[in-house]
Formats: C-alpha cells, sequence, structure tokens
C-alpha cells in the first residue's frame, strides 16, 4: 500500500501520493519562506523526490543514516547530524528506513555557478566544521516558528539569514572539503558578495580578508576578469532588490526598506543603481 506523503501550501495541509516508489516518501508541512524553504522528510530507497530543479539543496540528517549512491568513494555512512549539499533533483541515494532529513533549498541563482562555481553530486559538510553545530541549531529554530505570523519584514529577515548560511556552509564546503572542480578565487568571492551583499559594511578589504588575500591581489583577479569588485558588489545588490521587488511576499516593503535590505543608503541609490544596469525604476517593477 503507497504512503501518504504530505504538503503545505498556503497554510493547508494537503495529501499526495508517491506512485513511484515501492513505500514511498513521508514528508513533514514545508516552512516557504520567499524562494527558500525547509522541509523534514523521509526519503524513499530510490530518488530525493522532493528536490526542485533551480535550487541548492543542504541536508542534514535528522534520523538514522544514509549512503552517497553517487560518490565514487561511498565508504562512509552518514549519520544523525551529518550534513551534505546537493544541486537541482534526480540524485540516488541509499538510505535506512528511519532515516529522515531536513532539507534547506535556496534559488541556485544565489551561487555564481556560471562563473565557475558548480556543485555536483554530494558534497558533505565535514564534521568537524565550526560553522555547522549553529547553522543546524537555527535551522531546528526556525522550524518552529509559523512564518503566517511573521511581518514581511520578518519573513525577510529569516529568509535572508538561511540563505546566508547555506552560503556561507557551502563557502565552507569548497575551502575545507575538497569539492570536484575546485572554484578560484574569482568564484569564491562572488559567492561571498552574493551571500552578503545586503550588509552595508561589506567592502572590497573585507572580502580579500576572508579569502586570504591581499586587498591588491583580490583587484588584480577582478581585472584580470575585466569588471572591479565594486561593480560586483553593485550587480548582486541589484538582482538582490529586483528578487524583492518581483515577489509578492515583500508587496508590504517600502522602495526604500527594500533598498536598505540590499545594501542601498535608501530608494533614490537603488533607483539610480537600477538604471545604471539597464533596469526600469524600482516602482515600475512592482
Amino acid at each position: 500500500m503507497m504512503d501518504a506523503l504530505e504538503s503545505r501550501e498556503g497554510g493547508r495541509v494537503s495529501e499526495v501520493r508517491d506512485e513511484s516508489s515501492p513505500r514511498g516518501s513521508r514528508r513533514a508541512p514545508e516552512m516557504r519562506l520567499g524562494e527558500t524553504s525547509i522541509i523534514e522528510w523521509m526519503p524513499s530507497a530510490r530518488a530525493l523526490d522532493v528536490l526542485r530543479e533551480g535550487y541548492v539543496h543542504l541536508h542534514i540528517v535528522a534520523g538514522g543514516n544514509l549512503t552517497q549512491g553517487s560518490v565514487a568513494d561511498a565508504r562512509d555512512q552518514l549519520s544523525v547530524g551529518s550534513a551534505f549539499f546537493t544541486r537541482g533533483a534526480g540524485l540516488t541515494l541509499r538510505t535506512s528506513e528511519d532515516c529522515r532529513l531536513i532539507t534547506v533549498s535556496v534559488p541556485s541563482d544565489l551561487f555564481p555557478g556560471s562563473n565557475g562555481y558548480e556543485l555536483e553530486g554530494v558534497q558533505v559538510v565535514r564534521r568537524d566544521s565550526g560553522l555547522l553545530p549553529p547553522v543546524r541549531a537555527f535551522i531546528a529554530q526556525a522550524r518552529g516558528i509559523d512564518a503566517a505570523e511573521l511581518s514581511g519584514v520578518g519573513r525577510y529577515y529569516l529568509e535572508r539569514l538561511l540563505q546566508e548560511m547555506v552560503l556561507a556552509l557551502a563557502v565552507k564546503v569548497d575551502r575545507l572539503a575538497g569539492v570536484p572542480r575546485t572554484p578560484d578565487a574569482f568564484a569564491r568571492a562572488l559567492m561571498i558578495i552574493a551571500a552578503q551583499c545586503a550588509d552595508p559594511e561589506l567592502s572590497a578589504a573585507s572580502i580579500a580578508r576572508h579569502l586570504n588575500l591581499s586587498l591588491r591581489q583580490l583587484e588584480r583577479v577582478f581585472h584580470d576578469r575585466a569588471t572591479t569588485i565594486g561593480v560586483e558588489v553593485r550587480r548582486a545588490r541589484v538582482e538582490h532588490a529586483l528578487a524583492l521587488l518581483r515577489n509578492p511576499d515583500y508587496d508590504a516593503l517600502s522602495v526604500d526598506q527594500i533598498a536598505t535590505y540590499s545594501g542601498f543608503s535608501n530608494g533614490s541609490s537603488l533607483a539610480r543603481a537600477m538604471r545604471a544596469a539597464g533596469h526600469p525604476s524600482p516602482s515600475s517593477v512592482r
């Protein structure tokens, strides 16, 4: 008999069936914050059926264990507390019957894959990573929040914190765990910019410190790509503001608020940056 899957849309829980798996997967209600989601679910022995193309997924093992079916060296099992990244859909894993995953999904376009960073297969987060425990704890707390009761500002900050944590952990995976096709300094710098573009204190010097480069070295890296650090920071901020302006979840935010949450000083500076990038005015985008 097929197991039921549960999903939540707009605060209502609906029941669907997984007819592709002999024993199916039971999914907990999903928490959505704009383009970011958190779900606790039990994968089948076949595929990660809850995953969508166009997203990067951080998975935390909440129960049971699993083996990475798509990685050559799959001798080690991932047990409770382990975490790993996947991109898109269609990944096969071997799991125990009681395996439970908590999955945080964020849009792939937050990751500068087109500029050299490619997340392939399963990328495991090292258990001794100093970032992993606080990220796990924050995700656990976030799952207890009723998103429907949050204000537009509250939803924005919660979504942004989740995205920044996922991006920061991905940078750690790259630096410490040996991602295949290790990205160069330019791609890693773009990842930091994507994660921190909303921070008005983000600077070329802080990016260089994070990468263990001198400011002159980092500037040379960007010069070799025919761009500058400032140009890429402004580009990331404009793209972030556009995403907020186009998302109906944030209709309650004013243009000035969106500008501030995107790293600009006010709505006028956002409008100038959008015009320089060839976009219409903020009010026209909505």
